[in-house]
């Protein structure tokens, strides 16, 4: 969910030389109407790749212990996923800085693509008595390409997120970054009633049908999609296809960021667990049909948990208050299964859900790329129609911050130009105020 572009330059701005290519990106070539238009028809598409490639891998969850009744397998699977998107989530926000966007999502919608169609015709030829079988490769290697095609559309994600430096006006994008994450919200919670029905109803090979119809349908609608404001990629200061070096710059250079990432290595966990045991327990407390239906109701609490985080925010300790969520969360996990009941499993998982808002609400770069280019999109956005406005100097800022209390008098900047709207350098101990152009994962 990273955004490279250097963020758009009209006619009335002049190019701020903090901006690493501003010759990339024009959005005068379109009225801002038709640029809304584009950005709305690409959410829509990202929208039906996310639905189906979740409803995928839900009915695929879902099949495996319905299948096999091995926990075991569930566990890897889902493992392995995990695995994967930690693994190239770097290398994909690196992709995504270095070409076209739509190209990115152009080639993501491809790979996805031919991976359900493989996963379809190895489901076609396997022997019905192999297929389910844990000791023949018939069932790795259709759980194995379906799981990487779920991977590969995460590029249409990360490509996502950068359209709307590109095509939404600086004024829109705060209500756009909202629909970004409407969209990638809603997939999680309707495909699961989906799968559900899917699995219940129709079968894997049925539900295979309909994601790859699906699927397809989103792919041939991209090259529907024109974006002339990315005349060319922009510049990228990453090296290499993993740049863990540059990971690690982009997060000393946000105070408080590296506390935050072991705090959401804890939570991952959590989650990881709860990847390999909630849907089994489920299927054995309800039918998969019912099932599918009553996880997507537990999984409105994480909109009630978001609505919170967003109306009061994490306090004044943001640190205390995920530390909290995270034990808070662990006392949840030893008490929901206490006893089979179905009521209290369904209300541990809701309260569970309402707590990762709270657990997750600072916005987490999916890799150094797409961290330093959302960064510089929100930069560059929020100059665009506005003269360049240098940075305080950290020892004047901090002097005058403490005698008066007031915002510190600009002057000429001595950090690096700031990856955010901020009004403090970013490092030297000044205080920050940043929003990010990119909508919370």
């Amino acid at each position: 969910m990273p955004v490279h572009p250097t963020g758009p330059v009209t006619a009335d701005s002049a190019p701020t030389p903090h901006l690493l290519d501003p010759g990339a990106v024009h959005v005068s070539v379109r009225s801002p109407e038709q640029r809304r238009a584009t950005f709305r028809a690409i959410l829509l598409n990202t929208g039906v790749a996310n639905v189906t490639t979740s409803y995928l891998w839900f009915a695929l969850t879902f099949w495996i212990y319905l299948a096999t009744r091995n926990v075991i397998a569930t566990g890897v699977v889902g493992g392995t996923f995990m695995l994967l998107m930690a693994a190239t989530s770097i290398s994909f926000g690196t992709v995504v800085d270095r070409y076209r966007k739509l190209l990115v999502m152009r080639v993501a919608g491809g790979a996805t693509l031919a991976a359900f169609a493989i996963a379809g015709l190895v489901y076609l030829v396997a022997p019905d008595e192999q297929i389910v079988r844990l000791d023949r490769p018939w069932f790795w290697v259709l759980s194995l390409v379906a799981l990487l095609g779920a991977v590969v559309e995460n590029l249409r994600n990360i490509a996502l997120s950068t359209t709307v430096t590109i095509l939404v006006d600086p004024d829109e994008r705060a209500r756009a970054n909202g629909l970004v994450g409407m969209v990638q919200g809603l997939a999680f919670m309707v495909t699961s009633v989906l799968s559900g029905l899917s699995i219940g109803f129709l079968g894997m090979g049925g539900t295979q049908v309909v994601a790859l119809a699906l699927t397809a349908i989103a792919f041939a609608h991209l090259f529907t999609v024109r974006m002339p404001e990315e005349i060319r990629p922009a510049a990228s200061d990453a090296h290499g296809a993993f740049d863990l070096a540059g990971s690690w710059r982009a997060v000393s250079a946000v105070s408080g960021l590296f506390a935050l990432i072991v705090f959401s290595t804890f939570n991952n966990l959590i989650g990881g667990v709860y990847m390999a045991l909630m849907d089994p327990y489920g299927l054995e407390l309800f039918s998969v049909q019912l099932w599918g239906a009553l996880f997507a109701l537990a999984s409105t609490g994480f909109l009630v948990g978001g609505a919170v985080v967003g109306k009061l925010g994490l306090g004044s300790n943001p640190l205390r208050t995920l530390l909290l969520a995270a034990v808070v969360m662990g006392v949840i996990g030893g008490g929901f299964t206490i006893r089979e009941w179905g009521w209290l499993y369904l209300a541990g998982i809701w309260l569970y859900m309402c707590l990762i808002p709270s657990s997750r609400r600072p916005s987490r770069p999916s890799s150094s790329a797409s961290f330093r280019s959302n960064a510089r999109a929100g930069c560059s956005g929020s100059r665009a129609r506005s003269r360049p406005r240098p940075l305080p100097s950290p020892r004047s800022s901090s002097r005058r911050s403490r005698s008066t209390g007031s915002s510190p008098t600009p002057v000429a900047p001595r950090a690096p130009p700031c990856s955010h709207r901020c009004s403090a350098p970013a490092r030297h101990g000044g205080s920050r105020s940043c929003s990010s152009s990119r909508a919370p994962s």
